[in-house]
């Protein structure tokens, strides 16, 4: 079970660290401009957009972790999943939307 969580703590530690797949997936979204690649431009989108959300997020967390002594992240169990799909599915997308543009 901790080899599962064990990327996302980079992003527990670091929150900063959290806008990259935001400008990840926003450079895919942008650069997915042809028709055929609507699905995939969307797909990009919304990891984008919830990427996004999770960074806001983790930044507000991580504020509050410095203020209790003993922070318990139940809420990672539920968020860590739907990022990792998020993640693949955004990856996957993008990868089958360039390679349709070219």
């Amino acid at each position: 079970m901790k080899m599962i969580y064990y990327p996302i703590n980079w992003f527990i530690e670091r929150p900063y660290l959290a806008i990259l797949p935001v400008l990840i997936f926003g450079f895919c979204y942008l650069g997915l401009r042809s028709g055929s690649a609507k699905a995939a431009r969307r797909i990009a989108l919304t990891a984008a957009i919830l990427w996004l959300l999770y960074a806001i997020y983790e930044w507000r967390m991580f504020l509050w972790s410095q203020t209790v002594s003993a922070p318990i992240r139940v809420d990672l169990l539920l968020i860590a999943p739907v990022l990792y799909l998020t993640t693949v599915a955004g990856l996957v997308a993008s990868f089958v939307g360039f390679r349709r543009t070219f």
